[in-house]
């Protein structure tokens, strides 16, 4: 139910933004800011939920699921706003930004390392900032 209610949080970012896309750093940000928002607010539940999936493997198929779909969601959206990567670079280098995105998450959630932990404001930001570089987006303070 989780996952399913987080994809959901998630697609309207995107469909809003369909309705009236940004540039690419700005939706980002707002990406960002949506996915480290259910880390925080789903922290003990998300921390559970690894728990139990190293002992039974099969009970994180739905979150690895939910996640799936929602990069291919992001990837309608973002794909045309990175037409300065070459086209077949795309799709691999933005699924990956993504898996860099959940995997900051889970790793604040389990281990909170710092510099920057989960609950403070800057995480998103740096997370996008992060993501626009490895993507080629150019950051300006103003989006």
């Amino acid at each position: 139910r989780a996952n399913a209610e987080w994809l959901e949080e998630g697609r309207a970012v995107l469909q809003r933004r369909r309705r009236r896309p940004p540039g690419a750093q700005r939706l980002l940000r707002e990406i960002c800011a949506a996915y480290i928002g259910i880390f925080r607010r789903e922290r003990g539940f998300v921390l559970a939920a690894l728990r139990h999936a190293s002992t039974h493997p099969g009970s994180w198929t739905p979150f690895r699921s939910a996640g799936q779909a929602f990069v291919a969601d992001v990837s309608g959206v973002l794909e045309p706003l990175l037409g300065h990567l070459p086209p077949a670079q795309r799709a691999p280098r933005l699924r990956f930004a993504m898996q860099l995105m959940f995997a900051t998450g889970i790793n604040a959630v389990l281990n909170d390392p710092g510099p920057i932990l989960l609950e403070d404001p800057r995480l998103e930001l740096e997370l996008a900032h992060a993501l626009c570089a490895y993507l080629e987006v150019p950051w300006t303070t103003a989006s």
